[in-house]
């Protein structure tokens, strides 16, 4: 593997942020979006240190947990801050998940504090009667049942110094995995995979960035770890409006990052009069499908803006490629529109045959394997074989080709899950459901796709022979009624007389798909 060019701080991400915080504390760190109140970083800094006396106060240790679940607002990042201050480990759930959802992830790792938003509150009280241990709720704003953020962080903070890991290699940070091969699981990343190489995350020319990702997901951490480090502002929203994207620009912004379907809301929505967009240097979007023509679409929209391809994972923090704000990337870009950049010089790979493993050359596809010190360390508590080849190579689960000018573009994720909008969507979850109606003997469910929202979930049903009669409308009310929005049926259901399978007896998911859009079934 190449060496990192930063010289890593051995002192730990909480330490490294911590002395970056004081010395930018009269620097505004957040604006929030919705009301334009500022909060410099030394602010930022005091109520995150009230927070880690607060934790140590009710017995955290290192090495135990907490978990935030709740939309964007000034205060969501204190608690994360918090836990690196004293070797604690943050794993964030999603506000919008059901209690069910919440349950599986959480169990994994045990919380001691829940942060809670007001909007997440009841689903979290559900949750908690079901984890196999109870933790303290904290609720940011008023409640009549659980403390509230505001008292909980009221701790005298004299003396406070960051614990220093007594190792790099120890877990600073847990994020939950798509679920792309089974349900989701706990990605450890350490102190060494969020410093290495930080030289690389953009923001020395930057001053403001927007944000919308909550704690759940990396872009959050991303972003908090890109303005930190160099001293950059964010204004915070509590989510993106894609019925009024151009409200952001209420600010002067130099970068946004967000998904397709929030960049192309831009094409669906005239910008108003008098709205100023000119100071926006950089757009960036990552995570699902989009066209050629959709960016250049929006490159026509925003003509003194860069607007770029991006891809990450979870298991890495910070992607592989050279973000195409580098010159010689961004060349690239313009020549080849959904080009995710060049590969970095610090980081080792190989794009190799699915089948045989064989190392690929220019313009072939294959899977994407890397080793660069900012991927994960394994999961927690969990087998992580399957997430490496025997040599050691992390596999992206990801098909890619490059050109002979060393350009990368993603071809299609190898895994059965697929997205609709910004969220993942794990087949199984819906199978299982499917599979308690009386009436289905198997089902399957696949992503179509769609222009603007990535894939619709559809089902795949076959009927018990002696079964009761079912329709189409049924299975879909059917479904609702038992899953979250993301999980609706929204590209219906097909019944089939039997399901194809593989010579393995699984289900042939390709020749599924392609039956269905060749129109076959």
């Amino acid at each position: 593997m190449p060496e990192a060019t930063t010289a890593l701080n051995s002192k730990g991400v909480g330490y490294t942020y911590y002395q970056l915080m004081e010395k930018n504390q009269h620097q505004i760190a957040q604006v929030d979006g919705l009301t334009g109140e500022e909060q410099t970083y030394g602010e930022l800094l005091q109520r995150s240190i009230g927070a880690a006396v607060a934790m140590e106060s009710e017995g955290l240790k290192p090495g135990d947990f907490i978990s935030i679940c709740s939309l964007n607002h000034l205060d969501v990042g204190v608690p994360y801050l918090a836990s690196l201050f004293t070797g604690a480990i943050c794993a964030a759930v999603e506000p919008t998940m059901l209690a069910q959802e919440v349950v599986h992830l959480l169990n994994q790792v045990e919380p001691k504090i829940i942060f809670v938003g007001r909007e997440a509150v009841e689903t979290i009280r559900k949750a908690v009667e079901d984890l196999t241990t109870k933790p303290l709720v904290v609720v940011f704003g008023k409640s009549g049942k659980y403390p509230s953020f505001s008292e909980f962080i009221a701790r005298p903070t004299k003396g406070f110094a960051p614990r220093v890991p007594v190792d790099v290699n120890e877990t600073a940070l847990v994020l939950f995995s798509s679920g792309t091969t089974g349900r989701p699981k706990a990605i450890c990343h350490s102190h060494k995979s969020m410093l290495a190489d930080y030289e690389y995350i953009i923001g020395k020319s930057f001053s403001s960035i927007a944000g919308f990702a909550t704690p759940y997901w990396v872009s959050y951490h991303a972003i908090q770890h890109m303005c930190i480090i160099h001293g950059l502002r964010k204004i915070v929203y509590p989510r993106f409006d894609v019925s009024n994207p151009w409200r952001i620009f209420d600010f002067k912004i130099d970068l946004v990052m967000v998904n397709p379907l929030q960049a192309l809301s831009f094409l669906a929505h005239e910008p108003p009069d008098g709205v100023d967009f000119q100071n926006l240097k950089y757009m960036a979007f990552g995570g699902n499908d989009i066209s050629k023509e959709q960016i250049l679409r929006l490159r026509s929209r925003f003509p003194l803006t860069k607007v770029v391809n991006m891809y990450g994972q979870t298991e890495l923090f910070g992607g592989p490629f050279l973000y195409p704000f580098h010159t010689n990337s961004w060349d690239l870009t313009i020549k080849y529109p959904t080009c995710v950049g060049i590969i970095k010089d610090t980081v080792s790979w190989k794009v190799v045959d699915i089948e045989t493993g064989q190392t690929l050359g220019p313009n072939q596809q294959g899977e994407l394997l890397l080793k660069t010190e900012r991927q994960f360390k394994g999961y927690h508590n969990r087998d992580s074989s399957d997430a490496f080849d025997h040599e050691g190579w992390l596999r992206t689960g990801d098909l890619f080709y490059y050109n002979e000018e060393m350009c990368f573009f993603v071809v299609n994720r190898m895994k059965e899950s697929f997205k609709f909008q910004a969220h993942h969507i794990i087949p199984s979850e819906i199978e299982h459901v499917l599979l308690s109606h009386p009436a289905i003997a198997k089902a399957v469910v696949l992503g179509l796709p769609h222009e603007t929202e990535n894939n619709h979930p559809m089902a795949v049903i076959q009927l018990h022979p002696k079964g009761p009669r079912v329709s189409e409308e049924e299975i879909v009310r059917y479904v609702e009624q038992r899953v979250a929005d993301k999980n609706r049926l929204r590209a219906g259901v097909k019944f089939v007389r039997a399901i194809p399978l593989t010579v393995t007896d699984k289900v042939n998911r390709f020749k599924l798909r392609e039956m269905i859009i060749n129109c076959s079934i």
